[in-house]
């Protein structure tokens, strides 16, 4: 199955502070910072849960000190290089 995300894709982000179950949003997971967009699955007994949209990808469960939510997704870009694979 393709990625919904291809490299060169950009992703409009607003800058939120709260998420409700289901959101799609771009998160930074670890210390390395790894950015990814899942759907928002809560936060429960310290563990930061975001949920896989693509079911070829697994689900993130972290620590809340190691994940940060960082926006609502709003809109997907995808340049005409980025359409042909380039």
């Amino acid at each position: 199955m393709e990625p919904l995300l291809r490299a060169g894709d950009w992703v409009g982000v607003r800058l939120e502070q709260r998420f409700r179950r289901g959101d799609l949003v771009v998160a930074e997971i670890g210390l390395g910072g790894e950015v990814v967009v899942k759907r928002f699955g809560g936060v429960r007994d310290g563990w930061l849960q975001l949920q896989s949209v693509n079911p070829d990808h697994d689900h993130i469960v972290v620590r809340a000190d190691q994940g940060r939510v960082r926006g609502l997704v709003w809109g997907l870009w995808r340049p005409p290089e980025a359409a042909n694979g380039a």
